[in-house]
């Protein structure tokens, strides 16, 4: 069974995620797309797209990011050049695991790749967390945290695809709860 991990920003994905992978296997579409910048065919393609991005011989990701956080049709562009090796890979990976694999999966809703996916787990958090979160883990400011946020779609429309909600409000201890109840109803 492949199963998605979504949410927006600072909802706690990876937290979720580092909580399953006691449990099953799992896959990060973040990491896959961090490996593919040392890619030289992927990195070619992102010079000829962004060019003013690209700095001695690599691309350069906060530049890159403000591009792609400030313009939507490059956005779409990047999306386009990405999330088909992303999710190439992810397939790949997860028949090599095989049994069940868990993905996090920050894009889900906004790229539509629901049906590769046997059950999705949307994690929503409060924004008044979600900022605090990435405040004092990534060090981002709240200009750009609400910048990634605005260019994210809601959580009203991840629930329209999620198979299970995980709220995470609370203590790390009551998500693991969580997370790991959802992981034995899983498999009754």
């Amino acid at each position: 069974m492949l199963i998605a991990i979504t949410g927006g920003i600072g909802s706690g994905k990876s937290e979720v995620l580092k909580i399953i992978s006691g449990y099953a296997r799992t896959l990060s579409a973040d990491e896959i797309n961090a490996e593919l910048f040392y890619n030289t065919s992927y990195i070619n393609r992102l010079r000829a797209e962004f060019p003013e991005a690209y700095r001695e011989g690599k691309i350069d990701k906060k530049i890159l990011s403000d591009i792609i956080f400030s313009d939507k049709k490059r956005r779409d562009s990047l999306n386009a050049l990405a999330h088909p090796l992303i999710f190439q890979n992810i397939e790949k990976r997860a028949k090599e695991l095989g049994g069940d694999v868990f993905v996090e999966v920050p894009l889900l809703t906004e790229i539509g790749s629901k049906k590769m996916f046997d059950r999705v787990w949307l994690v929503v958090s409060d924004v008044n967390l979600k900022v605090e979160r990435l405040k004092n883990t990534r060090k981002m400011t709240e200009k750009d945290i609400f910048s990634v946020m605005n260019a994210q779609c809601g959580d009203d429309e991840r629930i329209k695809i999620a198979d299970e909600i995980i709220r995470n409000n609370g203590k790390p201890e009551e998500l693991r709860d969580t997370v790991i109840g959802l992981y034995r109803e899983l498999h009754k």
